[in-house]
């Protein structure tokens, strides 16, 4: 993911622009997601390759500003358990 948005997103972008970036990432995401429920009858080897491909291509097809949004709350929820966990060990 870090050499899709270093190396070959900005002269995608230069060409297409973020708007048809963007349909275009969620109208690919579509079959992805709606393939989730045939890789249970996958096993080994071809299951894992097969993951690692789907959600490689989705966290690279996803919007930006879902993916600081997320990353937001989880950092939010990181700050308040390392608050939270010393405090709640030393009560005890």
């Amino acid at each position: 993911m870090f050499l899709f948005q270093t190396a070959l997103f900005p002269y995608v972008d230069k060409m297409l622009g973020p708007i048809i970036i963007t349909r275009i990432g969620r109208v690919l995401t579509i079959p992805l997601l709606s393939s989730c429920p045939f890789i249970a009858l996958l096993s080994g080897f071809s299951l894992s390759v097969l993951l690692n491909l789907a959600f490689l291509l989705k966290n690279v097809l996803s919007d930006q500003d879902q993916r600081g949004a997320s990353n937001g709350i989880a950092m939010t929820r990181m700050s308040l358990f390392q608050i939270v966990g010393p405090a709640g060990g030393g009560a005890m």
